[in-house]
């Protein structure tokens, strides 16, 4: 009865590995096939660990033979490299003796008391009622868990080679350090304690390291992502300005050029003494419709391509866009923020109009200018239809997807603000709603060398 626990035991826990292994490298067959080779690789498994047990009871080859069985069938099932399977071995068996170790633990704290963690792991081993107990618990514990992160795992299939290296490494010192823990606490030696509680105090310590250089690195990543964003945006307004100008400049040369003929026919017209078609002729001219954009020549070319981006934005949702702007070329404010906080600004405001029915004044003012010669202020004024605060004293926002790329937010406007000791405001005066951003900033001629 024992024994043959003891066998399905081990072939639950090859099962696992297996599967798990499997499941993080993409395996290359699926449904009933690859069950049946994954029970068949089980079994053999468990032929070869079973004899390697009889033949000692707890021993790090039989570990160690089992991590190498694990490692080399899975090259039948996976479409992964050496890197990646390896990786996804150390930390399945990571996992499953970790469970087996915190499973002892707790048996002796309950079971044996006092006793200490060296007979609660002799007791383990020896075959009876207590083993037969802590083989269900622990394979039962592992399947739960297998069953429960199946899904997750294959994210690991999607790591890049470098992450694979890292989690490799620090696996595998981490079943190093957690079995050289295991040895030392089956020593019943006040040496062994003290090593123990030293080697316990060193790995925390580097894990509390780790974790922290973990969050710095992330921290930087979604700094880095969110400024590439935001400099993708500028880019792409600019361009636009820049298409713009180009646009406008080509129209200037066909009305010069139309400019050109129709002073030749005039010219005919009046040789001929007609003034009564010279007047016609004029009074055609004049009914032409025009349609003409003043463009933004602030001096700041960010300015410029935002406001004169969102001026064509505006004229086809048609809202009145008007601004008035004064820039000092002194001061120093990079280019990316200056964009990411006027064009958020002004899409809020394009967004807030485009809400309210055409019948409804649809309108934006933007008011950039200097003060006292070392701040910026950025306002924009649009109409709404009620007071955005009523009932939403946050402003968050009731977008879908408040990540889209020009979703951003005032709370991104805020944090930029704040890289200048600048503020937000906004409040609702006289049926609009008021965005005032102010900045401080240093001059060209402050900076040193």
């Amino acid at each position: 009865m024992f024994q043959l626990v003891e066998f399905l035991a081990t072939f639950v826990e090859n099962f696992v590995a297996l599967s798990a292994v499997t499941q993080m490298s993409h395996p290359k067959i699926k449904g009933k096939q690859k069950d049946i080779i994954l029970v068949g690789c089980s079994f053999a498994m468990m032929v070869v660990i079973s004899l390697l047990n009889w033949i000692e009871a707890f021993s790090y080859i039989t570990i160690t033979c089992a991590f190498l069985i694990v490692f080399f069938l899975t090259r039948f099932t996976t479409c992964r490299n050496i890197l990646h399977r390896a990786t996804a071995t150390i930390l399945v068996y990571l996992c499953i003796h970790a469970v087996d170790y915190v499973l002892i633990a707790l048996f002796g704290l309950t079971f044996h008391e006092g006793q200490g963690y060296f007979y609660s792991f002799q007791a383990i081993l020896t075959p009876g009622l207590p083993r037969l107990f802590f083989l269900l618990v622990s394979k039962g514990t592992d399947v739960a868990l297998y069953l429960v992160f199946r899904k997750q795992m294959a994210a690991l299939g999607r790591l890049e080679r470098r992450y694979e290296i890292m989690i490799l490494t620090f696996g595998s010192i981490a079943y190093v350090l957690m079995s050289l823990l295991l040895s030392l606490v089956q020593m019943e030696s006040y040496l062994a304690i003290q090593t123990t509680v030293l080697v316990a105090w060193l790995l925390l310590v580097v894990c509390v390291i780790a974790v922290t250089c973990i969050c710095v690195i992330v921290t930087n990543y979604k700094a880095s992502e969110q400024r590439n964003a935001y400099l993708r945006t500028t880019n792409e307004l600019m361009a636009e300005n820049y298409q713009k100008l180009n646009d406008t400049q080509q129209a200037i040369r066909r009305q010069v050029h139309d400019f050109n003929h129709h002073l030749r026919a005039l010219q005919t017209i009046a040789n001929s003494h007609d003034t009564r078609k010279v007047s016609e002729y004029l009074d055609s001219l004049l009914a032409i419709p025009k349609s003409s954009l003043t463009l933004c020549c602030s001096g700041n070319d960010v300015i410029d391509a935002v406001i004169n981006c969102k001026a064509m934005d505006a004229k086809t949702y048609k809202v009145d866009f008007h601004y008035s702007v004064e820039y000092d070329p002194t001061f120093v404010i990079d280019p990316v923020d200056l964009c990411a906080i006027l064009s958020n600004q002004i899409d809020n405001a394009l967004e807030a109009c485009q809400m309210l029915p055409e019948d409804q004044e649809r309108r934006i003012d933007i008011k950039i200018w200097p003060q006292n010669g070392e701040m910026l202020f950025l306002q924009v004024f649009n109409t709404v239809g009620s007071n955005p605060f009523e009932g939403n004293e946050n402003l968050v926002t009731t977008k879908v997807d408040p990540y889209h790329l020009h979703g951003y937010g005032l709370r991104n406007i805020q944090d930029t603000a704040a890289k200048y000791d600048g503020e937000l405001k906004s409040i609702f005066q006289n049926g609009k709603f008021v965005s005032t951003v102010y900045l401080f900033c240093t001059h060209t001629q402050n900076l040193g060398p």
